[in-house]
Protein backbone atom coordinates (compact mmCIF):
# COMPACT_ATOMS: atom_id res chain seq x y z
CA UNK A 1 0.00 0.00 0.00
CA UNK A 2 1.05 3.48 -1.38
CA UNK A 3 0.81 6.25 1.38
CA UNK A 4 -0.17 9.37 1.46
CA UNK A 5 3.73 11.19 1.57
CA UNK A 6 4.42 8.35 -1.38
CA UNK A 7 2.11 10.32 -3.60
CA UNK A 8 2.69 13.38 -2.63
CA UNK A 9 6.50 12.79 -3.49
CA UNK A 10 5.37 11.17 -6.58
CA UNK A 11 3.55 14.22 -7.45
CA UNK A 12 6.47 17.08 -6.61
CA UNK A 13 8.53 14.74 -9.01
CA UNK A 14 6.18 15.18 -11.67
CA UNK A 15 6.25 18.79 -11.45
CA UNK A 16 10.10 18.88 -11.40
CA UNK A 17 10.45 16.97 -13.98
CA UNK A 18 6.78 16.05 -15.68
CA UNK A 19 7.67 12.63 -17.09
CA UNK A 20 5.49 9.90 -15.66
CA UNK A 21 8.24 7.04 -16.03
CA UNK A 22 10.62 8.97 -14.77
CA UNK A 23 8.75 10.03 -11.63
CA UNK A 24 8.04 6.26 -11.15
CA UNK A 25 11.26 5.22 -11.58
CA UNK A 26 12.34 8.24 -8.66
CA UNK A 27 9.93 6.93 -6.18
CA UNK A 28 9.57 3.68 -6.52
CA UNK A 29 6.04 3.85 -7.54
CA UNK A 30 4.84 1.86 -10.82
CA UNK A 31 3.52 3.51 -13.99
CA UNK A 32 0.77 1.18 -14.20
CA UNK A 33 0.19 2.19 -10.14
CA UNK A 34 0.28 5.52 -11.27
CA UNK A 35 -2.57 5.06 -14.19
CA UNK A 36 -4.80 3.06 -11.87
CA UNK A 37 -4.95 5.32 -9.49
CA UNK A 38 -5.86 8.60 -11.98
CA UNK A 39 -8.49 6.62 -12.97
CA UNK A 40 -9.52 5.47 -9.47
CA UNK A 41 -9.67 8.96 -8.25
CA UNK A 42 -10.44 12.34 -10.60
CA UNK A 43 -8.86 14.12 -7.70
CA UNK A 44 -5.27 12.43 -7.90
CA UNK A 45 -5.91 13.38 -11.33
CA UNK A 46 -6.06 16.48 -11.19
CA UNK A 47 -3.64 17.09 -9.19
CA UNK A 48 -1.28 15.12 -11.49
CA UNK A 49 -2.28 16.95 -14.49
CA UNK A 50 -1.56 20.05 -12.30
CA UNK A 51 1.61 18.58 -11.63
CA UNK A 52 2.30 17.75 -15.14
CA UNK A 53 1.55 21.30 -16.59
CA UNK A 54 3.79 23.32 -13.67
CA UNK A 55 6.60 20.97 -14.11
CA UNK A 56 6.37 21.78 -18.33
CA UNK A 57 5.72 25.08 -17.91
CA UNK A 58 8.80 25.42 -15.63
CA UNK A 59 10.41 23.35 -18.70
CA UNK A 60 8.94 26.12 -21.29
CA UNK A 61 10.52 29.04 -19.15
CA UNK A 62 13.55 27.39 -19.01
CA UNK A 63 13.88 27.02 -22.88
CA UNK A 64 12.92 29.93 -23.26
CA UNK A 65 15.84 31.61 -21.33
CA UNK A 66 18.51 29.54 -22.86
CA UNK A 67 16.42 31.06 -26.98
CA UNK A 68 17.44 34.56 -24.76
CA UNK A 69 20.65 33.98 -23.86
CA UNK A 70 21.63 32.70 -26.49
CA UNK A 71 20.02 35.74 -28.75
CA UNK A 72 21.68 38.55 -26.36
CA UNK A 73 25.43 36.06 -27.61
CA UNK A 74 24.34 37.04 -31.24
CA UNK A 75 23.38 33.53 -32.25
CA UNK A 76 20.93 34.16 -35.10
CA UNK A 77 19.51 31.11 -35.40
CA UNK A 78 18.22 31.50 -32.27
CA UNK A 79 16.87 35.05 -32.99
CA UNK A 80 15.01 33.13 -36.18
CA UNK A 81 13.55 30.39 -34.12
CA UNK A 82 12.19 33.25 -31.30
CA UNK A 83 10.04 35.18 -34.35
CA UNK A 84 9.04 32.23 -36.63
CA UNK A 85 7.45 31.32 -33.67
CA UNK A 86 6.22 34.22 -31.38
CA UNK A 87 5.91 36.70 -34.28
CA UNK A 88 2.94 36.64 -36.56
CA UNK A 89 4.69 38.39 -39.21
CA UNK A 90 7.46 35.75 -39.04
CA UNK A 91 5.63 32.61 -39.28
CA UNK A 92 5.13 30.97 -42.60
CA UNK A 93 1.58 30.63 -43.37
CA UNK A 94 -0.53 26.49 -43.53
CA UNK A 95 -1.33 25.33 -46.73
CA UNK A 96 -4.90 23.51 -46.38
CA UNK A 97 -5.80 21.97 -49.74
CA UNK A 98 -9.70 21.91 -49.67
CA UNK A 99 -10.87 18.73 -48.95
CA UNK A 100 -8.18 17.23 -46.73
CA UNK A 101 -9.79 19.39 -43.85
CA UNK A 102 -11.69 17.05 -42.12
CA UNK A 103 -14.82 17.64 -39.71
CA UNK A 104 -12.66 17.85 -36.75
CA UNK A 105 -10.08 20.14 -38.04
CA UNK A 106 -8.86 22.68 -35.35
CA UNK A 107 -7.60 26.02 -36.11
CA UNK A 108 -5.65 28.51 -33.87
CA UNK A 109 -5.60 31.62 -34.08
CA UNK A 110 -2.52 33.51 -35.05
CA UNK A 111 -0.98 31.62 -37.66
CA UNK A 112 -1.78 32.64 -40.77
CA UNK A 113 -3.23 30.02 -43.58
CA UNK A 114 -3.46 29.72 -46.96
CA UNK A 115 -6.51 27.77 -48.30
CA UNK A 116 -5.85 26.09 -51.62
CA UNK A 117 -8.33 24.80 -54.13
CA UNK A 118 -6.75 21.31 -55.60
CA UNK A 119 -8.92 21.86 -58.44
CA UNK A 120 -7.07 25.13 -59.36
CA UNK A 121 -3.47 24.41 -59.04
CA UNK A 122 -1.31 26.59 -60.99
CA UNK A 123 -4.51 28.83 -62.11
CA UNK A 124 -2.95 32.89 -60.93
CA UNK A 125 -6.38 33.03 -58.45
CA UNK A 126 -5.65 30.21 -56.63
CA UNK A 127 -5.08 30.48 -53.41
CA UNK A 128 -8.75 30.02 -53.44
CA UNK A 129 -9.28 32.77 -49.77
CA UNK A 130 -6.40 33.37 -47.21
CA UNK A 131 -7.52 33.71 -43.60
CA UNK A 132 -5.28 35.39 -41.01
CA UNK A 133 -3.21 37.18 -43.41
Amino acid sequence: MITRDEWKKFLEVLEEMPNVSIAAKRTGIGRNTYYARRRKSWAFAEMADRALELGREAGNDLAESVVFSQMRKGNLRAAEFQLKHNCPRYKKPVQIRIGDAGRNTKFTGGVPMVIVDPDKEGDEENPTASVGR
